[in-house]
């Protein structure tokens, strides 16, 4: 082999390289230069992202995506600086973290951040490639911050044009309770006309709220303290003005420290980190509800009582709802407000006539309709909607409304309603032609044009209608409502004994309690085992767990009925109500003794 074709060979295959790299640029679309520190000078200017010597940088933070790279050689025992240093950053990148699978996930979380996705290898990120122009602008590089003990790597910043979400702030107002005048906000609100609260708004229960929620927040701001804060959506909702001191006077000895690099000065921010780290609320408790539970919704009427019971019961410590009303201010004045609130609560609703709202709409208020089923049983979250209506002998509010339109209709088709309604009924198939059809007996379906109309109350009731067998149609108003009705009758004893004994005896009976089973098939433990290594179901917890032997036996010993699953959850049909109630409260003093669910 010639010496001329070897300098041939290696000039070809060095200018084929060369073209295969002009390509993979073209491609990319937007290359960057290798952004490192081109003079000490430089390095010295460009510190650190926290430092804010690149004002452009600085500024784009918050309005795009924002992104960093680092060598940093051991990850967990630089959480701290890390933390310091890039908290303004969207999206962190690590290489050479030297994690394997004895590190958990919490154990390397970051402030606010989302759990890592680990890829826990030797490798490197040694070139970025964009499919798209102009993607990433305003690369970096900053000063290395941590301790490099093998080689020297400096963390490169960017910022990706991709526009952030704002996060605006909102005010809201507190009440300073403990420097009110109490007395003088009930005299002030006994002082107010009663007609003032109760505006008749004919049936439209929007201007009776609105001038009940002007004047109770009048009155109160003339005798109570308050003030405005601002809530910021970014905070995590556990911090608190003590926390955000704490993390400001941090971060100043964290700059201070960084500025003069004295070892005092590292030490004062090393300790008060850790003592920031530890501050927490221990205040926290869970919330009950002692609301008394009723078993029967579908005709709505309070009475004044009622409302002035539940205002008294209610948790001062809940937060205040849209309107700004605060708890703590229905329950001072419950026996003033429990009046014009319950003339509120019983305005009644057109729902035939807004039936044919969107659909999400209909959602939401069938999750108000759960949400209300979960207070009156003392269900949980993890009680499907099938369960606890069930639980609660209630029908969806969509089969509520349902029923209610179909009862409206066959009044209307009865001439039992006023004549402009029943007017409005066309005239059945059998009435418009002498021919004995199998639909003669229906009612022509009416033409929509537009979805809007085809849902409303008319043309979707007149389906409805057709559907019902024809001797059901024909039947009086108290037969038709009780083919409508398919709920079933909740006992009186489900409701016995006291709130909280009931409340752990429906969770077991919805299978929503605390038992390990109910918790595993919610995924919300690892295992559905009972501490004697059975599986922890409801008839495990009641009749079988070797832990609560003497407690069982003496249940069993006092009941009245045969003891297996169903009688001890739901009661024996076979006997009365006050047999059944008997049972119910030994059954519920079983539960609270064991202590399983404290």
């Amino acid at each position: 082999m010639s010496w001329a074709y070897l300098q041939f060979r290696y000039a070809f295959l060095l200018g084929t390289f060369n073209v295969y790299i002009l390509y993979l640029i073209i491609l990319a679309g937007d290359v960057e230069l290798n952004p490192r520190p081109n003079s000490e000078s430089e390095v010295s200017s460009v510190s650190s992202v926290s430092d804010g010597t690149l004002d452009g940088f600085n500024a784009c933070l918050s309005a795009y995506t924002s992104f960093v790279h680092l060598n940093v050689q051991s990850l967990v025992p630089k959480l701290d600086i890390i933390n310091a240093e890039l908290k303004s950053i969207d999206v962190l990148s690590f290489s050479e973290t030297w994690l394997n699978s004895n590190v958990n996930d919490q154990d390397i979380l970051l402030g606010s951040y989302h759990p890592p996705l680990r890829n826990d290898r030797v490798g490197r990120n040694d070139l970025v490639i964009a499919n798209k122009r102009n993607v990433i602008d305003l690369v970096h590089v900053g000063h290395p911050f941590l301790n490099a003990n093998i080689r020297y790597h400096c963390p490169t910043f960017g910022i990706i044009k991709i526009e952030k979400p704002s996060q605006t702030c909102f005010k809201r107002r507190i009440w300073l309770y403990d420097r009110g005048d109490l007395n003088l906000f009930r005299e002030k609100l006994s002082a107010v006309n009663r007609e003032n609260f109760i505006i008749d708004g004919n049936n439209d229960v929007d201007l009776p709220v609105e001038s009940f929620t002007q004047i109770l927040l009048k009155t109160a701001a003339e005798s109570i303290p308050n003030k405005i804060i601002t809530v910021r959506k970014t905070d995590p909702p556990w911090i608190n003005n003590t926390i955000r001191r704490a993390i400001r006077k941090r971060n100043r000895m964290n700059k201070r420290a960084k500025k003069s690099n004295l070892p005092e000065h590292w030490s004062k921010f090393r300790k008060f980190r850790n003592k920031t780290s530890n501050i927490s609320d221990e205040n926290m408790s869970v919330p009950t509800d002692d609301t008394p539970p009723v078993t029967c919704l579908d005709n709505i009427i309070l009475q004044e009582h009622e409302v002035k019971d539940i205002l008294q019961i209610t948790n001062v410590n809940k937060a205040s709802g849209p309107d700004g009303i605060s708890p703590r201010l229905l329950k001072i004045a419950s026996d003033i407000l429990a009046k014009p609130l319950c003339y509120i609560f019983n305005l009644k609703y057109a729902d035939v006539i807004w039936d044919n709202c969107p659909e999400y709409l209909k959602d939401r208020l069938e999750q108000i309709n759960y949400e209300a089923g979960r207070i009156v049983t003392g269900a949980t979250k993890l009680t499907s909607l099938q369960i606890l209506l069930k639980e609660t002998g209630w029908e969806t509010l969509r089969e509520r409304r349902k029923n209610h339109k179909l009862i409206l209709f066959h009044q209307m088709a009865n001439n039992n309603s006023p004549a402009y309604l029943s007017n409005l009924v066309p005239t059945n198939f059998g009435q418009s032609h002498p021919y004995g059809t199998r639909n003669a007996g229906n009612v022509p379906h009416m033409p929509a044009r537009t979805t809007y109309y085809h849902n409303s109350f008319l043309p979707s009731t007149v389906r409805l209608w057709n559907e019902i067998p024809i001797n059901i149609r024909n039947s009086s108003l108290y037969i038709f409502k009780k083919y409508l009705k398919k709920t079933w009758v909740v006992p009186k004893y489900f409701y016995s004994g006291s709130r909280l004994g009931q409340i752990l005896h429906t969770r077991i009976r919805t299978e929503s309690s605390g038992l390990n089973e109910h918790l595993y098939r919610k995924n919300l433990v690892t295992d559905p085992f009972c501490k004697c290594r059975q599986i922890e179901t409801s008839e495990h917890f009641l009749l079988r767990c070797p832990q609560y032997q003497l407690l069982r036996e003496f249940m069993l010993s006092n009941l009245s009925c045969q003891p297996n699953i169903h009688n001890l959850l739901y009661g024996n049909p076979l006997m009365s109500d006050i047999e059944n109630t008997d049972n119910f409260l030994i059954i519920q003093d079983f539960i609270l003794k064991t202590k399983r669910f404290v």
